[in-house]
C-alpha cells in the first residue's frame, strides 16, 4: 500500500503542518492589519477571508500582503518574522530596473548602534527617494515611531511592484502608524509616476 505510506509519512505530515503554521499567523495578522488600516481611515477589505491579501481603494497602494517566515527563527524566543508587502499594480516590464531599490541604514556606535542616516541604492526610484527623505522622517525612523521600507522590487508575473517593510519579530509592529502609511503611499505614488509618466 504505497499510498498509505505517503499519507502517513512523517515528512509529508511535517510539510503539511509547516504550511498550515506558516499561513495561519499571516492570515490572522492580515485581518488585524485590515482592521487597523480601516481605523486609520483607509478603505481596506480582505480579498479572501482566510488569506493574507488586503485590497485598498482610493490610495496609491492597491494591495497589501502579510507574510510570516518560519525559516528565520532559530530559537523559541523568535520562531519567525513578519513583514508586509504593499503592492502597486503597474506595467512592470518597462520599468523593472528603474523601480528596484534597497534601503541602506548607516549606523554609529559599538555597543548601542544608533541610526544616523538612510540612503537608497538602486534605479531611478532610489534617486527620487534620496531626494525626499527629510530630517523629520529620519527622526521618526530613529525613534521607532515609523518603520521605513526595506526594499522595493517588482513581480513581472503578477504585474505588481512591492514595497516590503523591515522584518519584525513582533506582529504588533506590522501595524503602520499614520505617518508610516503616508510614507508607503508616497513611495507608491513615485512608483506610479515612473511607471506611467
Amino acid at each position: 500500500m504505497p499510498w498509505l505510506y505517503i499519507v502517513t509519512s512523517g515528512d509529508f505530515l511535517a510539510g503539511v503542518w509547516k504550511a498550515i503554521k506558516k499561513r495561519r499567523p499571516a492570515s490572522r495578522n492580515a485581518r488585524k492589519l485590515c482592521e487597523h488600516l480601516q481605523r486609520l481611515g483607509v478603505d481596506a477589505r480582505m480579498i479572501e477571508e482566510e488569506g493574507n491579501l488586503i485590497g485598498l481603494t482610493g490610495q496609491e497602494i492597491d494591495i497589501a500582503k502579510v507574510s510570516y517566515d518560519v525559516r528565520a527563527g532559530a530559537n523559541d524566543i523568535a520562531p519567525g518574522y513578519y513583514y508586509v508587502d504593499y503592492g502597486v499594480r503597474c506595467n512592470v516590464e518597462e520599468v523593472e530596473k528603474q523601480v528596484q531599490a534597497r534601503m541602506k541604514v548607516q549606523k554609529k556606535g559599538l555597543i548601542r548602534m544608533k541610526i544616523v542616516d538612510i540612503k537608497w541604492v538602486g534605479g531611478e526610484l532610489a534617486d527620487e527617494l534620496n531626494k525626499v527623505v527629510d530630517d523629520a522622517l529620519l527622526q521618526q525612523f530613529i525613534e521607532g515611531k515609523a518603520y521605513p521600507p526595506d526594499k522595493i522590487f517588482s513581480d513581472k508575473k503578477a504585474g505588481i511592484v512591492w514595497i516590503r517593510t523591515m522584518r519584525m519579530y513582533n506582529p504588533k509592529n506590522i501595524m503602520p502608524s499614520e505617518r508610516s502609511f503616508e510614507v508607503y503611499n508616497a513611495i507608491a505614488e513615485l512608483i506610479r509616476n515612473i511607471a506611467s509618466p
